[in-house]
């Protein structure tokens, strides 16, 4: 008969579980629940059309020649870039931290990754808001670090 077993290895001052199986060669597998997989396919989705759009704006701007014109946009086009961007970010760092959640791991999310969340919501909630005062110019840099989402 086939058993579990754990291996236990220490990393710092605690140690790690990790599963090895069923004795029989199969590795246990993790499930992810189906609105996690559903999400990571919204996610994909809504970052490949931002990234598109602003990739858009790039070229039609002229962003990286000398002739830079961030008008080519109305500043109503450039808010609604900057709102889908912020709230994609706090839903993403929302399911991140369900997904630990339901996983049951005592880990957290890296720092980097609640840093890089809250700071871009933050950036782009700050230019839909205060947009008004900012000049196109400002609002197409704005606009084109969207593109940079994706890589």
């Amino acid at each position: 008969m086939c058993s579990q077993t754990i291996q236990t290895r220490i990393t710092g001052d605690r140690p790690q579980a990790t599963w090895r199986g069923n004795g029989c060669g199969a590795e246990k597998r993790v499930k992810f629940p189906k609105t996690f997989l559903f999400w990571c396919l919204v996610k994909t989705c809504v970052q490949l059309v931002q990234s598109f759009v602003s990739i858009d704006f790039i070229n039609q701007s002229g962003y990286f020649t000398f002739s830079y014109y961030a008008e080519v946009w109305p500043k109503g086009h450039m808010y609604m870039v900057f709102l889908v961007q912020g709230v994609f970010e706090v839903f993403d760092l929302f399911f991140e931290t369900s997904m630990l959640k339901i996983q049951r791991s005592r880990e957290h999310l890296p720092w980097d990754s609640i840093i890089h969340h809250l700071f871009t919501a933050g950036y782009y909630f700050y230019m839909y808001l205060l947009g008004d005062q900012l000049s196109s110019g400002v609002l197409g840099l704005a606009v084109a670090g969207v593109s940079c989402q994706v890589i």
